[in-house]
């Protein structure tokens, strides 16, 4: 049996989590289902110094390790970076990588591109998050690399038979600064006409347009129902989205319009064209095919 060290920020395995956490956890539980063992390792996992026995790592987002132990991860063994919305080691997301700081006196540069250079496999969200990645380390082109869509629960988020409720629009954690917030108070603004209905987290001390309701958190059980009811869904991120789960989520409850922006991933995709059912159908395949990938280069 081929055992793995699956390198995270989080425990995936646990509770609901983001998005990152949510794709994670599908992609880990096909893996398993095809006979890996797969041994989760975070921070504080008291088996982090057993990584060096496994067969190899797959990295994920990684803020919070030692910058050495991953850089000799790469000395000691094959890796795959499996990098989602953060610079490995470094908290800034992804979107800040052209800050000239960033390029020229991060501290943890040189691990990364280490990292990052001496992968099997470098795994990107989408064409424009891989793009995003060769923008700030120009040598990441030479590399062997796979473009993942994030993996979403087909059998859940499906089209329903209900009204629509008048004038509605809804986005999912849009009201956090390196989210949608500028774009989704503009949109307010801009169509006074239609009531904004907001999940998830917001920023506090700002004072939101009235046709902006919000909601607070919703889980994944009842987002179908609200994605259902919903004449349109936003996403208009003020930066660069690797992926955008919750517009995949949309799509695949068919939503009548998605009002989206250049920033969002998974709109960078040819397959985003197809109808929603073929839409559907590459969603679904999308952990299989993870790990016919990783089984080529490993």
């Amino acid at each position: 049996m081929t055992r793995i060290s699956w390198i995270s920020d989080w425990n995936c395995m646990t509770g609901e989590g983001g998005g990152g956490e949510m794709s994670e956890r599908v992609v880990i539980e096909e893996g398993i289902k095809r006979g890996y063992e797969i041994e989760l390792v975070t921070p504080n996992s008291p088996n982090r110094n057993k990584v060096a026995t496994t067969d190899f790592a797959i990295i994920g987002n990684a803020t919070r390790f030692p910058p050495r132990f991953l850089a000799q991860l790469s000395e000691q063994r094959q890796i795959v970076m499996y990098v989602h919305d953060f610079w490995p080691l470094c908290s800034y997301h992804l979107f800040y990588s052209d800050l000239e700081k960033c390029k020229t006196i991060c501290p943890n540069l040189p691990f990364a591109k280490k990292l990052l250079l001496s992968s099997s496999l470098n795994i990107y969200l989408s064409p424009l998050h891989q793009k995003l990645w060769y923008r700030a380390i120009p040598e990441l082109s030479t590399r062997p690399s796979y473009l993942h869509v994030s993996s979403v629960d087909t059998k859940t988020f499906i089209p329903m038979d209900v009204p629509k409720l008048p004038g509605s629009s809804l986005c999912v954690n849009c009201l956090l600064k390196f989210k949608d917030l500028k774009n989704v108070i503009q949109y307010a603004k801009d169509h006074p006409e239609r009531t904004i209905t907001c999940a998830g987290a917001k920023e506090g001390g700002i004072e939101y347009p009235a046709n902006i309701v919000t909601v607070g958190h919703v889980s994944p059980t009842d987002l179908p129902g609200m994605l259902a009811q919903t004449e349109e869904f936003l996403h208009i991120p003020n930066y660069a989205e690797p992926c955008g789960r919750t517009t995949i989520e949309a799509k695949l409850c068919n939503v009548p319009k998605l009002v989206l922006n250049k920033l969002v991933g998974v709109a960078s995709y040819k397959e985003f064209k197809y109808s929603r059912d073929d839409f559907s159908d590459w969603i679904a395949d999308s952990a299989h095919r993870f790990w016919r990938k990783i089984a080529e280069v490993t």
